[in-house]
């Protein structure tokens, strides 16, 4: 969009979503004739950050060690950071690049062990950062 205005400064009165945008600006004389575009500037609007993953289940598939982490997408995450710790110690941390227009996340991850306890937590992550961690759930194979 452009405008015309006698001010040497502007301020948006319109609701920007969270980037990064350029802008440029040239003069215009009292006959209308416009001068050259000055080189862009730039500025960023910061993204909101995620909000708290809601949803958590963990769903133990068989006996072959496998479980199925799994919450909903709260909108503003591009990627989730999933920690998994058994007895205090991690089993599994990683930021994952899910297909965030599924709307419920499902992680399988194998290799758990039969008559253990697992704690996990989960976060959303996008440009501005990390949102807060899911309070710890856990979940028991058999």
């Amino acid at each position: 969009d452009s405008f015309s205005t006698r001010q040497t400064a502007w301020t948006s009165t319109g609701d920007m979503p969270g980037g990064e945008y350029r802008w440029w600006v040239r003069m215009v004389d009292v006959d209308g004739r416009p001068g050259p575009w000055t080189g862009a500037a730039t500025f960023t609007v910061p993204v909101a950050p995620p909000g708290l993953p809601t949803g958590l289940t963990a769903t133990v598939t068989g006996t072959d060690g496998v479980v199925v982490y799994a919450w909903q997408h709260d909108g503003l995450a591009d990627s989730y950071e999933l920690y998994v710790a058994r007895d205090g110690a991690a089993f599994f941390q990683q930021v994952l690049a899910l297909d965030v227009t599924a709307g419920i996340m499902n992680v399988p991850l194998s290799g758990h062990a039969a008559g253990a306890t697992y704690s996990w937590w989960v976060r959303g992550l996008n440009l501005d950062g990390g949102g807060p961690w899911a309070e710890g759930q856990s979940v028991s194979l058999p």
